[in-house]
């Protein structure tokens, strides 16, 4: 069992055991110094089921509980409504039950879906908002908020979590953020949870992989952060524990996601573990390669973004190189594409030479027709300009991870290709056959990867492939 990355600690006492009509909650000092702790923005992160999700409903509840008279709207959100009554109002050990004298469910009503608190000081309003209802979160968001608890919070849209902290500071409020290891370079971290600091008494029980991550921000003391392992639930026998350690093998996946809770591993994402070894070769060795077309793919952002996917095919059909990826930040008026073609024309010269003869076609987000006429007349180069056909999202899907299984896609060395790879280890399911959008921008990187692969897709899901 390797066990050398994460630090060693004592497990935690029980100390005290709180009744509720559903039994006896039991808590540890760790749980009661959280509970206990003012600090604004609580950052809570860990393994399943070690228990930082019942404890940090019960201290927001206490906060809830304990709050002026003025203070009556607070909210609590995770993927979907639906998620949210599985954990909260469906699950005995959540504040709700333990608490079920003072709290009421109502899923329907002014306001919608809440849970209202009566405390000393008056009725609270606790709304519950899922990410999936970007016109709901956004009517919770307008509204004077106290407080937060974000279930979930790495798998939050960078839209809600940038909105909810302009809340968070206009309204002076507090947050709970409970939360499975994301990967390391999503905006939540980056831009506010690496902010945050371990308590003191326990920064030991802090993996040293995890601290590594914080460390790449400044600390604000605005943000605290804990760590839950297994041992910090005093339900979970030692027996289990050891079970849970052997459960997967050392260094896989599963053992990296679930046993060690680190970041960059993932459940629910369409690509990552798909995109931890990729076949990989050096630019200047393509010229080695007998291409039989190379095609570029172009996906307009619905925001200022822009990207261009760059992909060759040898005549066999075998495989398929990524040869560079290219993001485009530029605002441009309305029906004016000058500096986007312009960057164009600049991404194509220092392969034009080498490669000019092979590019076949250059296929082009079908929503924006504007743009491929200008493309089409504008550009430097006589190339053939197409609108996508814009394939059905579950077959778009399927092909690239058809080619990633069978190592058949092969990347690059450059640099456009590291960052195509990291924003699609970002896609994420929707659960069904489809990705999650929400205007993300590595959707951006993997339509436009779609869309260069569309001429090809059907000679490469029919070539025979052998010992692969």
């Amino acid at each position: 069992m390797d066990r050398s990355k994460e630090n060693k600690f004592e497990r935690p006492q029980v100390i005290k055991r709180v009744e509720s009509s559903e039994g006896e909650i039991y808590l540890t000092q760790k749980h009661i110094d959280l509970i206990n702790d003012k600090t604004r923005f609580q950052i809570i992160e860990g393994k399943t089921g070690s228990s930082k999700s019942i404890v940090g409903g019960i201290a927001a509840f206490h906060r809830i509980f304990k709050s002026s008279k003025e203070h009556n709207q607070f909210a609590i959100a995770a993927a979907s409504i639906d998620t949210l009554e599985r954990m909260v109002i469906d699950n005995k050990a959540s504040f709700f039950n333990i608490y079920n004298k003072t709290c009421i469910y109502k899923s329907s009503g002014v306001g919608g879906a809440r849970i209202e608190i009566t405390t000393p000081t008056g009725i609270k309003k606790l709304y519950l908002v899922g990410y999936d209802n970007v016109s709901r979160y956004k009517k919770i968001l307008g509204l004077t908020i106290s407080g937060f608890i974000i279930e979930e919070a790495h798998i939050a849209p960078d839209g809600f979590i940038s909105e909810l902290f302009t809340r968070l500071y206009r309204n002076n409020s507090w947050l709970y953020a409970t939360m499975n290891a994301g990967l390391p370079d999503q905006m939540v971290y980056t831009s506010y949870f690496n902010k945050a600091r371990p308590h003191p008494k326990y920064e030991h029980t802090v993996p040293t992989y995890m601290m590594e991550e914080l460390e790449k921000s400044k600390p604000d003391p605005n943000f605290r952060y804990w760590f839950f392992v297994f041992e910090d639930n005093p339900t979970m026998s030692d027996l289990q524990i050891s079970e849970l350690w052997g459960a997967h093998p050392v260094g896989s996946f599963e053992y990296n996601s679930k046993v060690l809770a680190r970041r960059g591993y993932v459940e629910g994402l369409l690509y990552a573990r798909l995109l931890e070894k990729v076949p990989e070769i050096r630019l200047e060795t393509l010229n080695k390669i007998t291409f039989s077309g190379i095609y570029i793919g172009i996906d307009i952002g619905k925001t200022d973004k822009t990207v261009f996917v760059m992909v060759g095919v040898p005549t066999n059909a075998d495989r398929v190189y990524i040869i560079d990826s290219y993001e485009v930040r530029s605002k441009y008026e309305e029906q004016d594409y000058t500096e986007i073609i312009k960057q164009f024309d600049e991404f194509i010269k220092p392969y034009w030479t080498e490669f000019g003869a092979f590019i076949n076609q250059v296929r082009i987000d079908r929503s924006n027709p504007l743009f491929v006429n200008q493309l089409r007349n504008n550009s430097k180069y006589r190339l053939s300009y197409q609108a996508s056909r814009s394939d059905k999202i579950p077959i778009r899907i399927t092909l690239k991870q058809q080619l990633l299984f069978q190592n058949r896609m092969i990347f690059t060395n450059t640099h456009g290709c590291a960052k195509l790879i990291n924003n699609l280890k970002k896609v994420r399911s929707n659960g069904k056959d489809g990705h999650i959008d929400e205007d993300a921008p590595e959707i951006d990187y993997s339509d436009a990867l779609d869309y260069a692969l569309e001429p090809i897709s059907f000679r490469l899901t029919t070539k025979k492939i052998e010992n692969t």
